[in-house]
């Protein structure tokens, strides 16, 4: 390769001339604006890459309304806590009291857990059943509900 000519300019009295080279100021504000750019991909980068690693919390579900019917002798308390009216606390007593007396024997018993009333019966039986049997389609009818609401 040739030597450019004596007369041709260097690169920096070249960059000089257009406006390009910087002074420390500013190549030192640009330098540490770099560097907390790459600190914070990285830590962004870090964060992120722990969470794939996490177990999830079955302790913190979402809410789903109920479009079935639940077996109440073999439901989870996630499975409960989706009817209507029953939070999580109320679905964890029921599945207490289950394991307390056995098995329900009727849809009715579930009255007989703290936290639920009449009315919350009401609003959960259409979709509760009990695989040993009684199904609350076929077994539970409103005077039956009515007349067990009105002795409490």
């Amino acid at each position: 390769m040739k030597a450019p000519p004596k007369n041709y300019p260097t690169l920096a009295e070249r960059a000089k001339h257009l406006g390009l080279l910087l002074a420390r100021k500013e190549q030192s504000l640009i330098a540490g604006m770099v560097l907390l750019s790459l600190i914070g991909i990285a830590l962004w980068c870090w964060r992120h890459s722990t969470r794939v690693n996490q177990i999830i919390d079955i302790d913190q579900r979402t809410h789903q309304t109920a479009s079935f019917q639940i077996d109440l002798n073999h439901a989870t308390w996630m499975e409960i806590s989706n009817l209507p009216g029953i939070g999580d606390q109320c679905a964890k007593e029921v599945v207490a009291y289950r394991k307390q007396i056995g098995s329900f024997a009727s849809i009715q018993d579930i009255q007989d857990v703290d936290g639920i009333g009449p009315r919350t019966f009401e609003q959960i039986a259409p979709f509760l059943a009990l695989v040993s049997g009684e199904s609350a389609w076929k077994n539970h009818d409103k005077t039956s509900a009515s007349r067990i609401a009105s002795t409490r």
